[in-house]
């Protein structure tokens, strides 16, 4: 009778073991849970990895007036020291510039043509101008500022700065982002010539991937802005 009734303590403590391991791995290998995991750091990841690679660019369209001549000054105040300036011709061509504290100067005979209308693009970016000579005192009748914007767009520089951390340090990566240990990722940018910009890794076989697509504007290493496909998977 003793030994029958170890038995069957013997039986319900091994039940009881068992039901609690089935309990364990139904929560930690819940399929369910593991997709309310991904689809929740998607768009954690996707925000992380966006404000990291994202600047400022300021634009100020500007009439050239009749008559302007020469190298001339434009005066744009309040605008953060730490962005270069970059100017453009109406078709969107570099004209040889400067950033002196508030002036931007510039020759109006750009190729031998003279330029009657210009854009001041603003983004820590940018490399210096390489304009040599003395900037003139801005004079106000010699220009009008007609139109001003301000937006965020990708930055080439910083998303391939971004890249070769994935490479060569991963997990600092991760940390510095903040994302979940059991949380991976990749990002590719697209440009509409096939020319990318990717980083990414091994997928296990039976991971389940999240991926979006977003259509971004993007600030080349060129100094120009071109839209490209934002491609970011986590699993």
């Amino acid at each position: 009778m003793q030994k029958r009734g170890l038995s069957n303590i013997e039986f319900i403590l091994s039940f009881v073991l068992f039901v609690g391991f089935v309990i364990a791995a139904l929560y930690f290998f819940n399929p369910v849970r593991n997709v309310n995991v991904l689809e929740s750091s998607k768009s954690y990841v996707i925000g992380e990895l966006t404000k990291n690679v994202t600047i400022e660019l300021d634009s100020y369209s500007v009439k050239i007036m009749p008559a302007a001549s020469g190298v001339i000054a434009v005066d744009i105040p309040s605008i953060d020291t730490a962005k270069n300036a970059r100017v453009e011709d109406y078709y969107g061509n570099e004209i040889e510039s400067k950033r002196e504290g508030d002036k931007v100067y510039f020759n109006v005979m750009s190729d031998q043509t003279r330029v009657n209308f210009i854009i001041i693009k603003f983004s820590e970016d940018f490399t210096p101008g390489k304009f040599s000579g003395s900037p003139p005192v801005p004079v106000a009748g010699f220009y009008k500022i007609a139109s001003s914007s301000s937006e965020d767009v990708m930055s080439e520089e910083r998303l391939r700065h971004l890249n070769d951390i994935y490479y060569n340090d991963y997990l600092l990566l991760k940390k510095q982002l903040g994302i979940p240990t059991e949380v991976d990722f990749a990002f590719e940018l697209e440009f509409p010539n096939g020319y990318k910009i990717s980083a990414t890794r091994d997928i296990p076989l039976r991971a389940e991937v999240f991926a979006e697509n977003n259509i971004k504007e993007v600030l080349r290493e060129n100094g120009t802005t071109e839209f490209a496909n934002f491609m970011v998977k986590i699993w």
